[in-house]
């Protein structure tokens, strides 16, 4: 039979997949056999190689490392490894304010709410200062029925920098406990902050017609209601005040 030209032989594409590379049949040495020098540097390479990522893998996770890891944990549907992640961090950095303040979100979301409340006051033991966290503190307080506790905790919280919602609700916890002179304090701290909350300008009112201080109620009473953004039976009460006090 007449012998017919060959295909022509191409050049293979390069093999990609990792399994069929890990699979392949070994290539022979077609170099002859390495020198003792060769051998010597490559294993030598080999051992550096070792070291290097051993060095990686045993580097110290920082608490921000924990936090993120903590995170995409919860994200992924594994509340309890990233609880354990974040008091993790927290041990190793306990001013971690990011990983304290998910750790609380993510017990509260769970009902743990005790867990939470000595999450965040383990933290102002250290720094009572810490306004956001202790505002926390306080409402988690408040919904165990724990006003004495809430208005301790804002109290050490309270300052010349207090934000004007920590020293309002201070202000207005002290007006429900009866102690309608220290919430005088609280609310002109929060007015001076933000002066157009006619809320906080009802309340100072009704604190201190308590006192006894007529004029200066009526004219706080006068303020709230010249907003014109008070609910209808809430007006309706400050206008009260105002005729009875006229």
């Amino acid at each position: 039979a007449p012998v017919t030209n060959p295909a022509p032989v191409t050049n293979p594409a390069p093999v990609t997949n990792p399994v069929a590379i890990a699979n392949a049949a070994p290539v022979a040495n077609t170099a002859g056999p390495a020198t003792p020098v060769a051998a010597a540097l490559s294993q030598h390479e080999a051992r550096a190689s070792i070291e290097r990522r051993a060095s990686v893998a045993a580097a110290p996770l920082s608490a921000e490392d924990r936090f993120r890891a903590a995170l995409a944990r919860y994200n992924a549907g594994f509340p309890l490894d990233a609880i354990a992640m974040l008091r993790a961090a927290l041990e190793q950095q306990a001013t971690h304010q990011g990983a304290r303040k998910a750790l609380v979100a993510i017990l509260i979301e769970r009902g743990e709410r005790a867990a939470a409340l000595s999450t965040l006051d383990e933290a102002l033991r250290a720094n009572p200062k810490q306004h956001e966290l202790a505002l926390l503190s306080s409402r988690l307080s408040l919904a165990s029925g724990r006003s004495d506790d809430a208005i301790h905790t804002l109290s050490a919280a309270s300052g010349a920098d207090a934000p004007a919602e920590l020293s309002a609700t201070l202000a207005a916890l002290l007006g429900k406990a009866r102690r309608d002179g220290d919430a005088i304090t609280h609310w002109l701290a929060a007015i001076r902050r933000s002066p157009q909350r006619a809320p906080w300008w009802l309340g100072l009112a009704v604190s201190l017609e308590a006192d006894g201080r007529q004029g200066e109620a009526l004219a706080a009473y006068d303020r709230a209601l010249s907003f014109g953004t008070l609910n209808a039976d809430t007006a309706d009460f400050a206008r009260a005040r105002v005729t009875a006090l006229r």
